[in-house]
């Protein structure tokens, strides 16, 4: 009976879900399958965004296109970037927004196989096209939270992003001299090559 006692203390961290845990010297390391104990993973891929701009007075706008995103995560924080171009939906031709993005995702275990939450936060620079081609740039911080599930090979996810409407609020009280309050929100959905 001492034997077995003194077998079970002396292992000096409990074995996680993936197999893993930290020994004497608290090096984290796993005795599992790799492919549930990998902790670094790098995503590529393509989504569907929708940014959508609601207006005090009146209907929203809506912008729906294709983004091309790109991922790399350390176990619990994940940076992220993409590009997009969203045309106008629903409304008048040759309106759309286009761009970059970046974030950091911070979840437990973004990414381990399964599926996870995440907090986002992060940093937009876009360029509104107008019809007579005008451009303006919009920017500013984007906050938000989402979803992931990890395949072995594939990794899908979804998100909804508050974005700083500063900039937008700008355009339209003092460039085109309509007051309105204005919100500026961002949903997603993508599929990424996992490696």
């Amino acid at each position: 009976m001492y034997f077995v006692a003194t077998t079970a203390w002396s292992s000096p961290g409990a074995i996680d879900q993936y197999g893993c845990h930290r020994d004497k010297a608290n090096v984290y390391h796993c005795h599992g399958d790799l492919t549930q104990a990998k902790r670094i993973h790098t995503l590529l891929g393509v989504g569907l965004k929708s940014t959508n701009w609601f207006y005090s007075d009146g209907p929203a706008n809506i912008f729906i296109g294709p983004s091309l995103e790109t991922e790399l995560a350390f176990d619990a924080v994940a940076i992220r970037t993409g590009w997009t171009y969203q045309p106008l939906f629903f409304a008048a031709k040759d309106y759309s927004l286009s761009g970059w993005d970046m974030g950091v995702k911070i979840g437990k275990g973004l990414s381990r196989l399964g599926k996870h939450g995440f907090l986002e936060v992060g940093y937009f620079h876009n360029q509104f096209k107008q019809a007579n081609g005008n451009v303006n740039l919009l920017n500013g911080y984007q906050l938000g939270a989402g979803f992931i599930f990890n395949k072995e090979n594939w990794s899908f996810d979804g998100k909804f992003l508050f974005r700083d409407a500063s900039s937008l609020s700008d355009y339209w009280n003092n460039e085109i001299n309509i007051p309105t309050k204005v919100a500026d929100y961002s949903f997603s959905i993508g599929a990424y090559r996992r490696f």
